[in-house]
């Protein structure tokens, strides 16, 4: 992994345990991919080891656990504050979760283990190359296992990317984010049967400082790159934008959902 690759998730990695005790609370985005990706998994029966990328305080894995109630579950993530809170959640489990403090990209690359179902909510998206982890993923699901998993797109808070660029010059870590047609043609290159869809989450904050804090408080990068700090002023030209060309602090959460087989 490069430097640059290894200060990038390093950055990742603090935001979000910071966000650890906060995340639970701001999700709403998140817990709303959680309902529909699980409707995309297959039937409980025949699934007995789970893979979960990116676990974070256990949303999904929870959900895993009642869902597959004979399967064991390894979830990795590289937060361990996030894994603190996962643990504590996935009690319910009785045993059957294996919590790995680990880089999703590392543990795929290393990982000897053959799965039924590899699954992820909103994480893939954080990666620092996910084509390479989505080529080396096929090796680890067994005959007849499933790809499942939820991702941003850089459709996501386009509205504060256009906010941002119009007053202070900033762009968003989003705007970076792997696209659809993208992201389906490197699965198509590795799984035989692919399926994806786009789904849009419109929410509506407050003002400016109440959707800043909920990005914060969830571990989301907002301004990464140039421009001047974000003061009073600016949040107030910012909060303007909004009025003018969103009728209010509206924003879109991009979200791509893929079902892939080998």
């Amino acid at each position: 992994m490069s430097a640059e690759d290894c200060s990038f998730k390093h950055r990742v990695r603090s935001r979000f345990s910071r966000a650890a005790a906060t995340y639970d609370e701001a999700s709403d985005v998140q817990r709303a991919a959680v309902d529909r990706l699980a409707s995309l998994w297959p039937p409980a029966e025949g699934v007995r080891r789970i893979l979960e990328l990116g676990c974070g305080t256990g949303l999904l894995t929870e959900l895993l656990l009642h869902r597959f109630p004979r399967a064991r579950v390894v979830a990795v993530d590289f937060s361990l504050p996030m894994l603190t809170r996962a643990r504590a959640r996935a009690r319910v489990g009785d045993g059957r979760v294996d919590f790995v403090c680990a880089d999703g990209e590392e543990f795929v690359a290393g990982s000897r283990h053959s799965f039924d179902l590899v699954t992820s909510n909103a994480a893939l998206q954080w990666f620092a190359d996910p084509e390479k982890t989505l080529e080396r993923l096929p090796r680890l699901i067994s005959g007849g296992g499933r790809l499942v998993f939820s991702c941003f797109g850089p459709g996501t808070l386009t509205e504060l990317d256009q906010a941002l660029a119009a007053t202070t010059g900033r762009s968003i870590a989003a705007a970076g984010f792997t696209g659809f047609a993208a992201m389906e043609r490197w699965l198509r290159s590795s799984f035989a049967r692919v399926e994806g869809e786009i789904v849009n989450y419109r929410r509506h904050h407050a003002d400016v400082r109440a959707l800043l804090r909920s990005l914060r408080d969830t571990g989301t990068a907002v301004p990464v790159r140039g421009g001047r700090p974000l003061t009073p002023g600016r949040l107030r030209a910012l909060d303007h934008w909004f009025r003018a060309h969103a009728g209010g602090c509206r924003v879109t959460y991009e979200v791509f959902f893929f079902r892939c087989s080998p």
